[in-house]
């Protein structure tokens, strides 16, 4: 573009340029837009009536319309290029947060993560424990075939992620065949309550009476902390 110019509209455009990159950076594409299509209109009209009042032969008109034509073509691909860049980074920034929403959940399920769950009932409990409420653990186990062992776990995580309040309740996957859930605000009949409809809902899925599921309750006044998730310093009630 700058081949094309004379000395003086050289540095024009040089300032021009160097003004939209910076401006660029800074703005959002619909600005940028806004602002490309300003300097545009305004550099071209200056032309225009510096060819008129100077007389300008049209040799150096045509010189100086080649000249607007590419400052035009680059301002639009500089409009381009930041657009795409601006976009591509709004992606990064949405699967960035997107990765560390999803780093909360155990795989494709609803279930936590063991540390998130940790966080979690360590913010709670905080909580709970201030205004004299009382909470209650769940640990189930899952016996299962080695030939059903995916399909019965997704069965069984399912309902056990229904059978909660989704707004106060917390579940989480110990390894292979354990699960835990920390019950906020309830008391041993609210826990066997939850058991119960865990029972019923697998019962209907499974259409089985002897559901291959085991279960442990715990008073939270029987776990020390909560920082082994094997749960060996638990205490049955």
């Amino acid at each position: 573009m700058l081949h094309f110019a004379s000395n003086d509209l050289m540095y024009v455009d040089i300032v021009i340029v160097v003004t939209a990159i910076i401006i660029m950076n800074v703005l959002s594409p619909s600005k940028n837009f806004i602002i490309s299509l300003s300097i545009v209109l305004a550099l071209g009209f200056f032309l225009l009536f510096y060819c008129f009042f100077t007389r300008a032969s049209l040799a150096v008109q045509m010189t100086l319309m080649i000249e607007h034509i590419l400052l035009t073509a680059s301002l639009i691909l500089m409009w381009l290029i930041f657009a795409l860049i601006k976009r591509l980074l709004k992606d990064i920034e949405d699967l960035r947060r997107r990765v560390i929403e999803l780093e909360k959940f155990d795989g494709a399920s609803a279930l936590l993560t063991q540390s998130e769950f940790m966080n979690r009932v360590s913010l709670i409990t905080t909580g709970t424990k201030r205004r004299g409420e009382t909470n209650f653990y769940l640990k189930f186990r899952v016996h299962v075939r080695e030939n059903t062992i995916d399909a019965m776990h997704y069965i069984f995580a399912e309902a056990l992620l229904h059978s909660v309040r989704h707004q106060f309740d917390l579940v989480t996957r110990l390894s292979n065949d354990h699960y835990l859930v920390f019950l906020q605000n309830t008391n041993e009949q609210g826990a066997h309550t939850v058991v119960d409809r865990l029972f019923h809902t697998l019962r209907h899925q499974l259409n089985l009476l002897d559901i291959p599921v085991t279960y442990e309750m715990y008073h939270e006044d029987a776990i020390d902390r909560l920082d082994d998730l094997s749960l060996k310093e638990l205490l049955p009630i």
